[in-house]
């Protein structure tokens, strides 16, 4: 660009000699940025020459040659256009170059200029003027790294003339007017202690964040002043984070650590303000002795502050535990501090939910566990959940579940299950052993740890006593499984017997109320009455329900008809039957189950119904050959219905057993592990080996009682015994293993049918339950026919043995249809690759 490369000339006229062409064209740069700009103003002009006069240190002998450079540069600011603005400056290049070479000829005849105490004297006017001149390096805190390497009047001088120097001066006498405008340290002293507290002072004004530092004080003071008002800043800064923090929303443990910061604050003002009024400090080389320590722990504290917007308390109390090792002993002192500090708070909160299960809302965001305020969740009726992700460093994450265990057990025990004296006793015991534990101690996290695995043990071992002993849990899902799974087939049984009247009707006029007569008559009189009047006051058996599902008005009670278990707290906290979050795995096996439940209760019913047709054909022997024509007949679609039967007893059994009663087993056998109350002391594990010698598996102790010794036997403090979330889990999978069976699964598909399995089968019970209608439908038509043949009414009897033969025809392609199914059904057991179902494959054909 012209403008810049005529700025360039015009700088290197006036530059000394011995400046190098990068300063020249960053000078230049500077003009032609500054021109550039839509904000240019004289103001900012008058800066920039400033800061080149002090980037060439010149001198007053070259006013007449600044003055021309100046009168070139400040037409500039009112010229918009660069190629008018280039014009002007090639102009003003060719006058400044006539006219340097002009002033140098007039000067080298003028007698040499030699540095003496006349020349000092003679140009103090000057300089002072040069010091009085602002400074835009000097000026601020932040500026410190921007001071120019700035040489003495004089030494700038020595190219435009032949130095000389004199024999009688001495370096002290030649700068002493140089400094006699500075400011003496004994005032700095003065003055540092408010900027120390962040204050601002005449001397050294705070704006912005930033200390200001005046122009009149040497380079080697502001470097230690640069150091000295590092606490002031600092202290500044935090002071005004906590006046902050002061009123907002805090957590707790925020609370306490910003209490701790604001007590070092005032520990640093004590210190500045003895310092400040003993008057021992005599330099700033001692104060800065006396402050470093403290600026070094502001340093620390100001990287605490800086985190604490982004940590949540249990994380800063993370940080000060792992920062108790820390290589320096400053931040280890410190942290060590703040953790013992925080650490008091943090186990209150511990020993609050240990021993009485409390959870105070105010430090939620902070502590392992929280209040679950989502109703949908598995929660509900204890509402706490687990939160691994604030755990905090020094703890495990096995002993802090155990702490949540405990603490939603105790809740468990004293608001569900209403033992209020053992929990009593259970608090005022641990209360003790709580308050003994140091956790100042560096023993602390294991001595911690071994009282809540030794509470944890205690409190579920208790939980799973009164579950079973007082709410019968075990008794509870025997009876589940006896009558939402189909365990008990007699009382299936008497219940359809009492009720297939009522469910041959419409749902819209069927009450629920009618089958509660029903239902205490099939406890009655099927093997659940061996479960009246026991010790349990008919607790178990009393929560068997029937009512109907709300799935339309226009189907058969059949279709709507559902047995329910009402579970109650604090059963229904261990065991997910009909809590209201939409979790119905109960509801939707009966469901499935009571299809293969109809279907053998009305083939049954039709095996007896052609067994009691036949029987009358043959007893009537006056029609003979026509008897034997029905009855044949009757007997080869009997043979039909056998087989559904059969498919029907074989597909159910294998639910029955190898699907439900495995998973069950499997359930019983998880709480079986369980289940003893104390191992036998004295027992021990072995191996026979064939040729008589026995391998002991551990060390055979004694059975003599150890406790005179001060020995305690807890052997029966095991980890066998399931808390009240493994219950809940270990139910839960139960379930979940039953439906997620492929024979359950609405995922898994057929390889052939590309079906779910149990939608195949849904559809094989559609053609089942048609096939028994036209199978009912011929019973009775035969029926019709028996008692017209005995009416002796030939007319009746020809049109209903016409009716026989088309219901014999549709009967038979109804099972032709099943057939079809069921054939399809077997290829895709057959094939699908898992062995069980593969032999379920061979046992249906």
């Amino acid at each position: 660009m012209d403008v810049q490369r005529n700025l360039a000339q015009i700088v290197k006229l006036i530059a000394p000699p011995n400046v190098s062409f990068y300063i020249i064209n960053s000078i230049a740069d500077d003009l032609t940025n500054f021109l550039q700009s839509p904000t240019k103003t004289i103001p900012r002009l008058e800066s920039i020459i400033f800061g080149i006069k002090s980037k060439f240190g010149a001198s007053t002998h070259h006013e007449t040659i600044w003055k021309a450079f100046e009168d070139i540069l400040f037409p500039l600011v009112s010229i918009r256009n660069p190629k008018d603005m280039a014009e002007y400056l090639n102009q003003g290049y060719q006058q400044l170059r006539n006219f340097t070479q002009t002033y140098k000829n007039t000067s080298h005849s003028v007698s040499s200029i030699s540095l003496n105490p006349e020349m000092l004297e003679n140009n103090s006017s000057n300089l002072q003027d040069h010091q009085m001149t602002p400074s835009v390096y000097a000026e601020s805190f932040e500026t410190l790294d921007k001071l120019s390497d700035r040489r003495s009047l004089m030494s700038s001088m020595h190219n435009y003339g032949a130095g000389e120097l004199l024999d009688n001066s001495t370096l002290k006498g030649l700068t002493i007017p140089y400094y006699s405008k500075t400011v003496p340290e004994k005032d700095i002293i003065k003055s540092i202690p408010y900027t120390l507290l962040g204050i601002t002072s005449d001397m050294f004004p705070v704006a912005n964040e930033m200390i200001i530092i005046p122009f009149n004080i040497p380079n080697a003071i502001s470097g230690q002043l640069h150091l000295l008002f590092e606490g002031g800043l600092i202290y500044r800064n935090i002071s005004s984070r906590i006046e902050y923090y002061k009123h907002v929303n805090i957590s707790p443990l925020k609370q306490t650590l910003i209490l701790e910061v604001e007590k070092y604050l005032n520990i640093y003002s004590g210190l500045v303000n003895q310092l400040a009024s003993s008057g021992q400090i005599r330099s700033l080389n001692d104060l800065y002795t006396h402050l470093y320590d403290a600026i070094i722990q502001l340093r620390t504290y100001y990287f605490i502050m800086h985190k604490f917007q982004i940590l949540r308390g249990d994380e800063l109390l993370s940080l000060f535990n792992t920062s108790m090792s820390h290589g320096d002993k400053t931040i280890q002192n410190i942290s060590s501090k703040l953790y013992k500090n925080l650490i008091h708070l943090y186990f209150k909160y511990l020993r609050n939910w240990l021993l009485l299960g409390k959870l105070d809302d105010t430090y939620k965001d902070e502590f392992f566990i929280k209040r679950d305020t989502n109703p949908n969740n598995l929660n509900f009726i204890i509402p706490f959940i687990f939160d691994k992700q604030r755990i905090p460093k020094f703890l495990p994450e096995n002993t802090t579940y155990k702490i949540y265990i405990i603490g939603k057990t105790y809740i468990f025990i004293t608001d569900f299950c209403k033992e209020l004296q053992w929990a009593n006793d259970f608090t005022k015991k641990y209360t003790y052993r709580y308050e003994t534990l140091d956790c100042f101690s560096a023993s602390f996290s294991n001595e911690l740890m071994d009282l809540v695995n030794e509470q944890y043990l205690e409190i579920v071992k208790h939980s799973y006593y009164i579950l079973k002993s007082k709410f019968y849990y075990e008794e509870v899902l025997y009876m589940l499984k006896n009558v939402l799974l189909m365990g008990r087939s007699d009382f299936m049984d008497v219940i359809f017997l009492k009720s297939q009247n009522i469910l041959n009707q419409q749902v819209k006029r069927l009450r629920n109320y009618a089958f509660a007569r029903i239902l205490q008559e099939s406890i009655d009189e099927s093997s659940l009455r061996n479960a009246l009047n026991k010790i349990d006051n008919n607790f178990i058996v009393g929560k068997i329900d029937a009512r109907l599902l709300n799935m339309g008005q226009d189907l058969l009670g059949w279709d709507v008809f559902t047995l329910d278990y009402v579970i109650h707290p604090p059963l229904s906290t261990v065991l997910n039957v009909n809590r209201p979050d939409e979790r119905k795995e109960y509801l939707q096996i009966f469901n499935f189950l009571w299809r293969f439940k109809r279907i053998d209760f009305f083939t049954n019913k039709g095996m007896l119904d052609t067994k009691e047709l036949i029987r009358s054909f043959k007893k009537n022997t006056q029609f003979s050959p026509f008897n034997k024509d029905i009855t044949s007949k009757l007997s080869k679609l009997s043979i039909l219905r056998s087989q559904i039967q059969q498919f029907n007893y074989k597909i159910e059994n294998y639910y029955l057993q190898f699907v439900i009663e495995k998973n069950f087993k499997s359930l019983m056998n998880n709480l079986q592990l369980n289940k003893n109350n104390i191992k036998t002391v004295g027992t021990i594990d072995s191996t026979n080996f064939v040729n008589g010698n026995i391998r002991f598996e551990g060390i055979l102790k004694p059975k003599n009682d150890l406790s005179m010794f001060g020995i305690s036997d807890n052997d029966y403090f095991t980890d066998d015994y399931p808390n009240i979330e493994n219950l809940n889990d270990l139910h839960n999978k139960f379930l979940d293993n039953i439906l997620q069976h492929k024979l359950f699964s609405s995922t898994e598909e057929g390889k052939h049918s590309k079906q779910p399995y149990s939608r195949s089968l849904i559809f094989i019970f559609e053609e089942i339950l048609q096939f028994i209608d036209h199978y009912s439908s011929l019973c009775e038509i035969a029926y019709n026919i028996f008692l017209q043949i005995n009416l002796q009414n030939s007319t009746e009897v020809n049109t209903l043995i016409d009716l026989f033969n088309t219901k014999s025809h549709k009967t038979v392609h109804t099972f032709r249809r099943f057939q079809k199914a069921t054939y399809m059904y077997i290829a895709d057991l057959r094939d699908d690759g898992d062995n069980e179902l593969n032999q379920l494959s061979r046992m249906l054909r």
